[in-house]
């Protein structure tokens, strides 16, 4: 584990600080995160909720200093968690070591994820919890060691998560949805579980996501 560990996050985080000036989406990521900061641009010049994931890139620069490898720092170590809950996935529904290492090592080569965790954008961070959410999901109906509470609770925490990073990760709802009317079908207690996912996959997101937000406009209001 610890050599998987150490080879995965030195290639997320080899030449993380080049390009040295913002570029793409950075431009904007950076700046709402230097807001939050009191820096470059006024508190009511933010440029889109939520920012949740514009707060943990404020705290990265705010301990380490405004530069490119900074900013991008959050968004690595999402990236490279992501790499090991595709594993965590891959392992509760093959229950197979090598399928679940393959599955990790085809998500590393995918460009596209790969590209966004070396950047100082949000979607490394708000597919991480994504992907934690179905996670946490899956030790219930795949894994048999959570009960049906735990799994709901901590998937429901993870999507409030990734609702406060990027409002996009919603559609992760649809997705849970089709997993429920699986459980749904072989559950008894039917009228139990409409009340768990209530207030797991519903009210849980919906409070996480404002607690965030609640915590963001104190930040702004004691400038």
């Amino acid at each position: 584990i610890i050599v998987a560990v150490l080879a995965v996050g030195s290639l997320y985080a080899l030449r993380l600080d080049q390009p040295p000036k913002e570029y793409f989406d950075e431009v904007y990521n950076v700046r709402a995160a230097r807001a939050l900061l009191g820096r470059e641009l006024p508190w009511h010049m933010r440029t889109s909720h939520p920012m949740l994931g514009k707060l943990f890139m404020a705290l990265s620069i705010k301990v380490f200093g405004d530069q490119s490898w900074a900013w991008r720092l959050v968004p690595a170590l999402a990236g490279i968690g992501t790499v090991f809950v595709v594993y965590g996935i891959a392992r509760l529904l093959t229950g197979r070591v090598a399928w679940s290492v393959i599955a990790a090592v085809l998500w590393v080569m995918a460009g596209t994820s790969f590209s966004n965790a070396r950047m100082g954008t949000l979607h490394a961070m708000m597919l991480c919890w994504m992907l934690l959410s179905v996670w946490a999901f899956l030790h219930y109906p795949m894994g048999a060691t959570w009960s049906r509470q735990k799994a709901l609770l901590w998937s429901g925490a993870f999507l409030g998560l990734a609702l406060s990073t990027k409002w996009v990760a919603l559609m992760m709802g649809a997705f849970l949805v089709l997993c429920l009317l699986v459980v749904w079908r072989d559950t008894t207690d039917r009228r139990a579980l409409a009340w768990e996912v209530l207030a797991a996959d519903v009210v849980l997101p919906l409070a996480i996501y404002g607690i965030a937000e609640s915590s963001l406009l104190w930040i702004g209001s004691n400038e």
